[in-house]
């Protein structure tokens, strides 16, 4: 029993000995200016991102250069010839062929060329396509640029 009163004074020394060798953590200090942040709000599981907007289709239409507008055939003969397969007519906002006639989407010329994106329908189909001319012979004759077919303008009337 005798050892118990001694080793307690020991002991006492050495508890304060090492809390002197670990710096003390400074204590946090309240700011009055900064108000205590809000509690965190619950998790809730994240809503989809909304799908992408596909681009919107051209709403106004180009109308085609005066100086391409017109009745177009394979030659004077077929010109007046009602029906003919080589006959294209050229307007402001619609273009026509043989078997198949469309509304002008958009347009595009340089000079006397000139590509024409247009929503085609005939013989109970539908379909977008671009078609491109050349003008010669001032402004009298149209080559298709993907045929190479080339059509006279036909005299109005």
């Amino acid at each position: 029993m005798r050892l118990l009163p001694m080793t307690l004074p020991l002991r006492v020394c050495l508890c304060a000995c090492a809390d002197r060798d670990t710096p003390a953590a400074p204590l946090p200090q309240a700011s009055p200016a900064t108000p205590p942040a809000p509690p965190a709000a619950p998790q809730t599981p994240a809503s989809p991102a909304p799908a992408p907007t596909p681009p919107a289709a051209p709403v106004s239409q180009q109308d085609v250069p005066s100086r391409f507008r017109g009745r177009y055939a394979g030659d004077a003969a077929a010109c007046a010839q009602p029906g003919q397969e080589t006959a294209l007519d050229i307007q402001a906002r619609r273009i026509e062929f043989h078997e198949g006639a469309g509304d002008v989407i958009a347009v595009r010329s340089d000079g006397d060329e000139i590509a024409i994106d247009a929503g085609m329908t005939g013989e109970g189909e539908t379909w977008q396509r671009t078609y491109r001319f050349r003008l010669e012979a001032d402004d009298n004759a149209l080559v298709d640029a993907e045929s190479g077919l080339r059509r006279v303008r036909c005299p109005a009337g």
